[in-house]
């Protein structure tokens, strides 16, 4: 699942780059559409393009300082969703789409 998410942060970090755009707002509504090819949560989907745009953020930083920044990518996926988590039993219960569940001890 954290390698579907670096794929889908990788790619929405594409498309801000080919349209100069690097607010989570005008990212979704060009990314969120072409993403629907990968067979992810919609939570997931969202947090991976708001992951992307404050990369590409902090890559615009970098530009009005004077540095060169490097081709920006994901290099942690970290995956941040607010809700479809929930503790059952003591294991970390998942929501992966479809009724089906990652089930973790912690």
């Amino acid at each position: 699942m954290m390698k579907m998410f670096r794929i889908t942060v990788d790619e929405c970090i594409r498309i801000g780059l080919e349209n100069d755009e690097s607010t989570r707002i005008k990212l979704t509504k060009l990314c969120y559409h072409q993403l629907a090819r990968y067979k992810i949560y919609s939570v997931y989907k969202l947090c991976a393009i708001s992951h992307a745009a404050g990369i590409l953020a902090n890559r615009k930083k970098f530009f009005k300082r004077g540095f060169q920044p490097r081709q920006p990518y994901a290099a942690r996926p970290l995956l941040v969703a607010y809700v479809e988590f929930k503790v059952v039993d003591g294991m970390l219960k998942v929501q992966l789409g479809n009724r089906r569940y990652l089930l973790t001890f912690h």
